[in-house]
């Protein structure tokens, strides 16, 4: 049996050889493709190539988080390996980013433009920039503290602001979704004289949205005008300030996972349940940044650069936060007990 097959493989082989002569072929030219790599500059805080680079760095580009539809941080590199970043669930009030696990320092382990985005431990007035203000985003993996001093062991996320072009371009912008969200945005860029020598950038948006929770609301507006200076060939400046106001913080608490998912003494909570005082809770945020980079390029391939920012953020924060569930014999009127917290912060 097993002659038989070979035999009968090696015939059909010398036909189908036979049965099927050799035919002239037509040339074809092929689309030609060209393949780049990105450059990414948090890890080594110079444009180095991925593959040279010696840690594990992503990258999330302005077209992904845009086609995510990320109106936050925290959600644009929610897709990024190593990240967890729902750890205070849907609210977007602050970008809540962990890395490798590592949660202590989660809110300050997020630089723009290579300087610190500061904020009080307690994470009240701790400053977000808006995505549509974002060229890319870089998640570090890793120590880093060499490059960047006191940081989260899991790594660090380096934001990249839009720069000025010195090609004329802009869009204007309009969105709308769930929750009643609308907004819009727009953007505008190019050269200020014939030389090529200043270029400015304007951008701006806002955005209005109710949230999952009863009376909350989510409301922003930010600007950020920019402007570069080629003072010679090998000498820029760039000057930078962004204005940023979030009258209404939406959501910053949650519900048990007893009386939400499982039932606490045969009753359930709904999700839209708001455990706060609607004529009490407040979240009011303002943030102003100024700031600007020098950078000169000597013969020999050897550059300086030289970085200042000035940050001054207000919050006006009262919150009436959830305990824990009230024990089944209290007769209480309120399912939770409850904390009241006032404060107010004017960090610079």
């Amino acid at each position: 049996m097993f002659a038989k097959t070979r035999l009968a493989l090696l015939v059909g082989w010398v036909t189908g050889g036979v049965a099927f002569p050799l035919l002239a072929q037509e040339t074809t030219k092929n689309e030609t493709i060209v393949v780049t790599s990105q450059m990414q500059s948090g890890a080594t805080k110079i444009a180095t190539p991925d593959i040279e680079t010696p840690q594990s760095v992503s990258i999330i580009t302005r077209e992904q988080f845009e086609e995510q539809g990320a109106i936050s941080v925290r959600q644009a590199v929610s897709y990024t390996p190593g990240v967890y970043s729902n750890q205070i669930g849907a609210s977007n009030r602050f970008d809540y980013i962990v890395l490798r696990g590592f949660s202590d320092g989660s809110l300050d382990n997020v630089y723009l433009d290579g300087l610190k985005m500061m904020g009080d431990t307690n994470s009240h007035s701790s400053l977000v920039v808006d995505p549509w203000f974002l060229e890319n985003i870089e998640v570090v993996r890793g120590p880093a503290s060499v490059l960047y001093g006191r940081s989260s062991p899991g790594g660090i996320v380096a934001l990249t602001s839009r720069k000025p072009s010195f090609d004329p371009g802009g869009e204007i912008k309009l969105f709308a979704g769930n929750n009643n969200q609308r907004g819009a945005a727009f953007d505008v860029t190019g050269a200020l004289d014939d030389n090529d020598r200043v270029a400015a950038r304007l951008s701006g948006m806002t955005r209005y949205a109710d949230s999952q929770f009863d009376t909350l609301k989510e409301q922003r507006y930010a600007i950020m005008p920019s402007l570069t200076w080629r003072i010679t060939d090998q000498t820029r400046l760039d000057l930078m300030a962004y204005l940023h106001r979030d009258p209404e913080g939406g959501s910053h608490s949650g519900l048990p996972y007893e009386g939400t998912v499982v039932p606490h003494y045969g009753k359930k909570i709904a999700n839209t349940f708001f455990e706060g005082e609607d004529d009490y809770d407040k979240y009011d945020r303002r943030e102003n940044m100024v700031g600007y980079n020098f950078e000169h390029l000597f013969d020999n391939g050897w550059s300086v650069r030289q970085k200042l920012r000035y940050l001054h953020t207000k919050v006006e924060l009262n919150q009436v936060l959830c305990r824990r569930l009230a024990e089944r014999n209290r007769a209480e009127p309120r399912l939770f007990r409850l904390g009241r917290k006032d404060e107010r912060h004017h960090p610079r």
